[in-house]
């Protein structure tokens, strides 16, 4: 059995300051300790959210007789958060490589600095065949604290709604080769091709009885790898406090660098493979409120 921390602790501020009525300046920071056995302790190190293991890091080791686990992260933001025309937000952060915070909610991975912005034109004025459009241009970049670039992508779409109520956003990004220090699960990492993605989303007017939904979208590498996306779904409203949805999604995967497994036989192997999957499935969820403070939601 997995061996548990004795205890774990997470405190943290954030803040967020009104400039005038159209700018803010946000942020957070936060700490974290998780003390334990030994053996509780190097199995944390050991974990994907760490990889402390990892034989090609330089800014992290794995020690089997650590007995705590410390780290921090924090966020730094500038917004424009009104305005008729223009909004914007940029932000930097970042979780040190000792920052864990699962034994109390989720956190995929430490280890990280980011930097995302996106800017975004806006216009709400009705015209005579739109209510408004929106278009939106964002990036994204992360690096590890060995200074490793996880990834650059960028992205830019456009939101529209129609006088009838009827909305569709199509979007695309690109994201750059990057390198995956994650890539063989505690061994070393390795990089990753850049790839590009297609999406789009459309619905009906929501004011309807029935209100019918379609979200498509198409990933690829240009090397043979592709994933693809097509889910239809349907809403209907028979009361103002009761909805059912039903949503069907069939996905593709086309993989050529699928993790596998590592083997020893003496020397370490890292396994990669093909993968061809093929995904069916069916969501239903019901809504429904009884009162403005108490609902109930089957899915």
């Amino acid at each position: 059995a997995p061996a548990l921390a004795a205890s774990a602790y997470t405190g943290g501020v954030d803040w967020d300051w009104r400039i005038r009525k159209n700018y803010s300046l946000s942020g957070n920071w936060a700490g974290s300790t998780v003390r334990g056995t030994p053996d509780a302790i190097a199995e944390l190190q050991q974990s994907n959210t760490h990889s402390f293991q990892r034989p090609d890091a330089g800014h992290v080791g794995f020690d089997p007789t650590r007995t705590s686990l410390d780290g921090h992260s924090g966020l730094l933001a500038v917004n424009k958060i009104g305005g008729e025309r223009v909004r914007f937000s940029s932000h930097v952060a970042f979780k040190s490589p000792g920052f864990d915070i699962n034994d109390l909610g989720f956190m995929q991975r430490a280890d990280t600095r980011t930097l995302r912005s996106w800017l975004q034109w806006r216009n709400d004025r009705p015209s005579r065949y739109l209510r408004s459009v929106y278009v939106t241009a964002n990036e994204w970049a992360g690096w590890n604290f060995d200074g490793d670039r996880l990834n650059a992508e960028g992205n830019i779409n456009v939101k529209a709604t129609f006088t009838n109520n009827w909305g569709v956003l199509i979007g695309a990004n690109i994201a750059g080769r990057a390198f995956d220090d994650r890539l063989t699960r505690g061994g070393p990492g390795g990089y990753q091709e850049g790839y590009r993605t297609q999406y789009a989303i459309m619905n009906t007017d929501d004011r309807r009885l029935v209100v019918a939904d379609l979200f498509v979208n198409h990933v690829d590498d240009g090397h043979g790898s592709w994933i693809g996306d097509l889910n239809p779904g349907v809403t209907v409203r028979p009361t103002p406090a009761l909805s059912v949805s039903l949503g069907v999604r069939y996905g593709r995967n086309v993989n050529d660098s699928q993790w596998i497994d590592e083997v020893t036989d003496p020397e370490t192997h890292y396994v990669f493979g093909h993968l061809n999957q093929t995904t069916v499935g069916l969501t239903t969820r019901v809504n429904y409120t009884m009162s403005p403070t108490l609902s109930l939601q089957l899915y």
